[in-house]
């Protein structure tokens, strides 16, 4: 049974350095931001860092915290940094993360139906295909809960990619950066791999809600990154929320080079809560 650990407030309990799989000889962990309330909706948030950095401790004190404080449990999820696998072991990690908070859910008081996914840039475009592919066996993984479904019920993203056969800003395709790095190697040489990447390929009716949130001066995501994943969506009637953060770009500041002040962070978190609490 669970048994809480650290006491952050009076609302919060802090379940750290959970074992959700192995791969590669490495412990894969999550952490477990819980409030208060009896059974009720989890999310699970990822982390950006253009799949190459981060870890899921850069988000709770802000984005997770902000969350769990209004209701709603979030686990932020490590991953497999493409420095150490390329794709798709970012994604069977993920999926890995949900079929293991969905078997353990009873345990910590949560409800395995009402399980949301959430994440900002490369966390963002982890979560949409997480949210897209749950009936594709092939993009499993053998992370632990094999049976279990890892299917989710509400997606929420913030400037993510969806189409890495469609390059611009900083998703470069034909040569070295942080998308070729993930794919190991260019679109020349690895397109099928880019394709089965992109949120796009799996957009069908009957997938679940979705949030949406860009800057429409995106430098790093380009804009139209998110309009083509919310028309496709919209396309077969699958409900979508849409925010556009005008003049922002990839941290939603007016300036590309700006820090992205706590503010920001809490913006994109409120955001989410109130999408969850509708959906969820």
């Amino acid at each position: 049974m669970f048994e809480p650990t650290t006491d952050i407030s009076e609302r919060l309990t802090f379940v750290p350095g959970i074992v959700y799989g192995e791969a590669d000889g490495t412990s894969l962990l999550l952490d477990l931001l819980l409030p208060a309330s009896a059974t009720g909706p989890v999310t699970i948030w990822l982390h950006g860092g253009g799949w190459s950095g981060g870890s899921r401790i850069g988000g709770l004190s802000y984005w997770c915290a902000h969350l769990a404080a209004q209701g709603i449990a979030t686990a932020a999820v490590d991953y497999r940094l493409s420095g150490d696998a390329v794709f798709p072991a970012q994604l069977h990690d993920v999926k890995a993360a949900i079929r293991w908070l969905r078997a353990h859910a009873r345990d910590y008081g949560l409800d395995p139906a009402r399980m949301g996914i959430w994440g900002h840039s490369a966390g963002g475009h982890l979560a949409a295909l997480a949210g897209l592919t749950s009936d594709h066996p092939e993009l499993e993984g053998d992370g632990g809960n094999g049976g279990v479904s890892s299917r989710v019920a509400a997606v929420a993203v913030a400037s993510a990619p969806s189409d890495f056969l469609a390059p611009g800003g900083e998703l470069i395709n034909d040569r070295p950066s942080q998308v070729t790095q993930l794919f190991g190697g260019t679109v020349a040489e690895q397109e099928a791999a880019m394709r089965q990447a992109s949120p796009l390929t799996y957009v069908q009716y009957g997938a679940p809600p979705f949030l949406i949130a860009h800057g429409t001066l995106d430098e790093t995501v380009p804009y139209e990154q998110a309009t083509r994943l919310r028309d496709a969506l919209n396309a077969v009637d699958v409900p979508v929320e849409f925010i556009a953060i005008d003049d922002g770009y990839h941290n939603w500041n007016p300036k590309p080079d700006s820090t992205w002040p706590k503010v920001r962070y809490l913006e994109f978190a409120d955001l989410a809560a109130q999408f969850f609490h509708r959906v969820l």
